[in-house]
């Protein structure tokens, strides 16, 4: 059987009833922001930017009591081989889950964008790009994966922590996106969730979220995801090659310094 991973102090401390606090808080910011905001463009940018600063201004307070560093949030380095086919095995489950849902359940001829839809300026186009593509990726990690995820870990088995962290995590992107697009979206929570328990790392599953959420954006603006595919494929490339270079180059290294065997 596989040994839990312990977390990192003081992240086996984090409770659920906090985790819970912080997400009623982050919950009510989200609703207060879809009334402010009625376009939805404007959500999708301004709005998910600022619902991010909500949710990492509620770890400050864990952070004041006692302080912690981004490993306890799960920023750590990951194996680099384990970690690209994990998350090749990721995408591919989403893609699986995606296609099932709206083809076979809602009976869409094709795939479509998972609910983004843009009719905006240039420069408010970038800065939603910015946002759906790298910043919410990587708070949204932090938070319901690092922090939330971990909140649960510490009281619940993999399988209940990861549904219950999956079906919030579909649950809050109802303010924003259509509710026929959420099932999907709690199924990626979940994945994500075991990714993050089966790399001990944040950055596999902030890699997958930015390629999903990427690709969704390219789909709005051009109809079609081949740039940003084509992009992550290389980056997986490269990370596999570096890993490669680097162990070449730490084997070499431990083979000039091992001390000569005398023959006398």
């Amino acid at each position: 059987m596989r040994r839990k991973r312990r977390p990192s102090p003081p992240a086996n401390d984090w409770t659920v009833g906090y985790a819970v606090g912080a997400l009623v808080v982050s919950l009510a910011a989200a609703i207060a922001l879809f009334v402010l905001l009625d376009r939805r463009e404007l959500r999708l940018g301004v709005g998910a930017f600022a619902l991010d600063a909500v949710m990492l201004a509620t770890l400050v307070p864990l952070h004041r009591r006692r302080r912690f560093t981004t490993s306890a949030l799960g920023l750590r380095p990951a194996a680099p081989a384990r970690s690209v086919g994990l998350v090749v095995l990721a995408g591919i489950a989403v893609a699986v889950v995606n296609a099932a849902w709206l083809q076979g359940v809602l009976g869409l001829g094709r795939p479509v964008s998972q609910g983004i839809t843009l009719h905006e300026s240039t420069p408010a186009a970038l800065f939603t790009g910015f946002v759906v593509a790298v910043s919410a990726p990587v708070i949204e990690e932090i938070f319901f994966r690092g922090f939330l995820y971990r909140a649960f870990r510490n009281r619940w088995a993999v399988a209940p922590a990861a549904v219950i962290n999956g079906v919030i995590f579909g649950v809050i992107h109802g303010i924003t996106y259509p509710l026929d697009t959420l099932p999907p979206r709690m199924a990626f929570g979940v994945i994500a969730c075991l990714l993050y328990e089966y790399t001990g790392s944040l950055y596999p599953g902030i890699a997958l979220h930015c390629l999903i959420d990427a690709a969704a954006f390219e789909a709005a603006i051009a109809g079609q995801s081949g740039v940003v595919i084509i992009a992550f494929v290389a980056l997986g490339a490269a990370v596999l090659l570096f890993a490669a270079l680097r162990a070449g180059t730490t084997a070499k290294a431990n083979g000039r310094q091992r001390p000569a065997v005398s023959t006398k």
